[in-house]
């Protein structure tokens, strides 16, 4: 299109250029826009990784209230027994 205004158009090849470059911007705020609302989306592979962690969080939680009732039940049957 910048070559086609070095050429010296008619009035209505002007107005034709103006109106496709108008085109083109708005194509390319379209564009823009759907580029920008990609970033607020999830990635997959961080969620999976943040849901493994987690899964793995719960099974140490697990673990360590088991070893504190087992060690109260012990304590406390060594109390009962004395």
């Amino acid at each position: 299109m910048m070559n086609c205004e070095l050429c010296n158009p008619s009035i209505h090849e002007q107005f034709a250029i103006f109106r496709k470059k108008i085109e083109v911007e708005n194509t390319l705020v379209k564009q823009y826009i759907k580029n920008t609302q990609k970033l607020g989306t999830l990635d997959v592979a961080n969620v999976y990784k943040y849901e493994r962690m987690f899964q793995r969080y719960q099974l140490y939680e697990y673990l360590t209230t088991y070893s504190a009732l087992c060690f109260w039940r012990e304590l406390l049957s060594k109390q009962i027994n004395a």
